[in-house]
C-alpha cells in the first residue's frame, strides 16, 4: 500500500476479499475502535462493538464486517489459497511492511547437533529390525 495512513477502507481498494485477523482481545479493541470511527457495521447493522470477540472476520465492500465461522477458521488457518487477503490487523495497524497473516510454524527449530543426533537414534532403530 502506498497511503501511509492505515484504515479498513483502505483495504476495501484491494483485489481480492480481505479476511481480518485479530490476535487477541485488546487488539479486538482497537479494531473495534477504528471500525467504528471509519464507519463500518456488522453485516446485520449491529454496531462493530456490540458483537463477542472473535479472531477473525471478513471486511464486506458495503463498510460491513461479518463472522467466517467454524469453515472459515479452518480454511483461514490451513488454506494455501489466494482467493482472500488474510491480513494481521495489530501489523497492519501498526504500520508493518509486512502485514499478511502467516501460520505460526508447530515445528520446533533444532540445532545441527540435535538433527544428527535423532538421525543416529533413527539409524540405530531401523538397524534393530533388520537383524529379524
Amino acid at each position: 500500500m502506498q497511503n501511509k495512513e492505515r484504515t479498513l477502507t483502505n483495504l476495501l481498494n484491494l483485489d481480492r476479499r480481505v479476511w481480518l485477523y485479530i490476535q487477541n482481545k485488546t487488539v479486538w479493541e482497537i479494531f473495534c475502535n477504528q471500525a467504528e470511527k471509519e464507519g463500518f457495521l456488522w453485516a446485520d447493522g449491529r454496531k462493530v462493538k456490540s458483537v463477542e470477540f472473535d479472531n477473525i472476520v471478513a471486511l464486506n465492500n458495503d463498510l460491513s464486517f461479518n463472522y467466517v465461522g467454524f469453515v472459515g477458521h479452518i480454511w483461514f488457518a490451513n488454506s494455501e489459497d489466494t482467493t482472500h487477503y488474510k491480513i494481521d490487523f495489530a501489523k497492519y495497524i501498526n504500520g508493518a511492511d509486512d502485514y499478511y497473516y502467516k501460520k505460526p510454524s508447530t515445528i520446533p527449530k533444532m540445532t545441527e547437533e540435535e538433527i544428527k543426533k535423532r538421525l543416529t537414534q533413527r539409524e540405530w532403530e531401523y538397524k534393530m529390525f533388520e537383524d529379524d
